[in-house]
């Protein structure tokens, strides 16, 4: 940066000491690249600025930065408030760049700060390349999106399994992945939920998919019967699946079984282990009515006892948060395949 009237071959180095060799260079603060290739016309502009060749040689970003935003706020003070630094950081910021160029960048006039043949050149470029930076980072966010999937193995080993290419086809962008736990777990940014139950869960929206009526299973010596008694349960285990326990108080109620105390339980994490231990003649535990699992084959459902309690698969969305329209999106998404 140099005043009005000053020599344009000279320079001043950070510190502001004046260099009278108008042919050297440094490589203090510079970065090296393996090849510069530019379009026809930026070559024409980097030689215009330095009459030499394209150099392998970047000068300091730093003051590269610092030199663009004096461009284009117009004055050093005003640079200096956006950048976050003093006016005379920002100005040795720049007789550093104007070092490393061998070349004025800046005049300071009366009027006040104006861009030199060579500056304005520089700036046209140096904003196009930090104008693709900046496209090239966000872009390359947008790919790195991440949405994770909560829901029950039994659901997400058939549901979601079936229609994830889809999902991944409808939102390439997004990387999924799928998460089964038997636990309700809060929800956290960037995660959805489906979960089994009746939408009374505090950490989230609940929007019901789909009503699940329900259905006693047993294994293959209930063969032939039509109907349950409370001798039946008592005579046997409940494998309680977890997060059921009011699905079956109230299946219990709509067959007129008594109360689910009582009875002797065992506790199982997933509904296809229920299924297939209630298949080896473990106990009754309760499914979806119409639902197919592996185990189905040896299994005894009673459909004279179906009954709708009310319970079924609910979608949670975390509530408002900033950032959250990927998750909106997959979520409407998810809610439509239901319709």
């Amino acid at each position: 940066m140099i005043m009005a009237g000053a020599p344009v071959g000279r320079t001043r180095d950070g510190s502001g000491s004046t260099s009278g060799r108008p042919g050297s260079r440094t490589a203090k603060n510079s970065a090296s690249v393996a090849e510069i290739a530019s379009p026809p016309t930026q070559d024409s502009e980097v030689g215009a600025m330095t009459g030499k060749a394209i150099s392998t040689r970047l000068p300091n970003l730093r003051g590269l930065e610092a030199f663009v935003c004096v461009g284009n706020a117009g004055s050093i003070r005003a640079a200096a408030v956006q950048l976050h630094l003093t006016p005379s950081a920002v100005s040795r910021r720049i007789a550093a760049l104007e070092h490393d160029m061998d070349t004025a960048l800046l005049v300071r006039t009366p009027l006040g700060i104006s861009l030199t043949p060579r500056g304005r050149a520089l700036h046209r470029i140096a904003t196009r390349a930090f104008g693709a930076i900046a496209r090239h980072i966000a872009d390359q966010s947008a790919t790195h999106k991440r949405i994770v999937i909560k829901a029950p193995h039994s659901f997400a080993s058939g549901w979601l399994a079936r229609h994830m290419p889809r999902l991944r086809q409808r939102f390439a962008a997004i990387a999924f992945a799928v998460e089964t736990s038997p636990r309700i777990e809060p929800l956290a940014a960037g995660e959805i939920a489906v979960r089994f139950g009746f939408g009374d869960w505090r950490d989230g929206t609940a929007t019901r998919l789909v009503g699940v009526p329900m259905q006693a299973v047993a294994g293959m010596a209930y063969r032939g019967r039509e109907r349950l008694t409370r001798a039946d349960l008592r005579a046997t285990r409940i494998l309680l699946v977890s997060g059921t326990e009011r699905a079956w108080s109230l299946w219990l109620a709509a067959n007129r079984l008594g109360p689910l105390a009582g009875l002797q339980t065992l506790a199982f994490d997933n509904t296809d282990v229920a299924l297939r231990a209630a298949a080896a003649g473990t106990g009754i535990t309760l499914a979806g009515a119409g639902g197919q699992d592996a185990a189905g084959s040896r299994l005894v459902r009673f459909p004279a006892m179906t009954a709708d309690v009310g319970a079924g698969y609910y979608l949670v969305v975390p509530r408002a948060q900033r950032g959250m329209q990927d998750v909106r999106d997959v979520a409407q998404w998810l809610r439509a395949q239901f319709r």
